[in-house]
């Protein structure tokens, strides 16, 4: 036990579980001075390799954003899990964020404008055909 980064007395905790109903593959009671990413990927990984047997499907790992961490992205690839990492922004700017996906959203809008329009005159293209092979078979007046 020791003081926490929230002043207190106490633990950092590591649970890893598996499944909807949360059976435990692995944990760690560490002093609560110890940052959650201290030692995280070797838990991580000997977490994985305990929760492998359990299942034939794909294992999906979902970490807060305490655990945003390159060295933790390098373990999931390696072992070739699918991963959720919260994002922590620590002292990145909001705006800028904000920024990226505001181009991303134009320009992905930008992509269905243009296949709206694409898909429009298809299908104009497709009406004046059918336009004209109906007026062939109209009977004269």
């Amino acid at each position: 036990m020791s003081r926490t980064y929230k002043g207190f007395d106490g633990f950092t905790p590591l649970f890893a579980y598996a499944g909807k109903e949360g059976y435990i593959v692995h944990a760690e009671l560490r002093p609560g001075k110890q940052h959650v990413q201290d030692n995280m990927p070797s838990f991580l990984t000997t977490a994985i390799r305990r929760a492998r047997p359990l299942t034939s499907s794909r294992l999906l790992v979902r970490m807060d954003a305490g655990n945003d961490a390159e060295a933790n992205v390098h373990v999931c690839l390696k072992e070739d899990v699918d991963f959720v990492i919260k994002r922590n922004l620590r002292r990145e700017s909001k705006a800028l964020w904000f920024q990226i996906a505001r181009k991303r959203a134009d320009a992905s809008m930008m992509d269905k404008q243009k296949e709206y329009k694409r898909m429009s005159y298809a299908f104009h293209r497709q009406q004046q055909s059918m336009d004209t092979r109906i007026r062939t078979f109209k009977s004269p007046k």
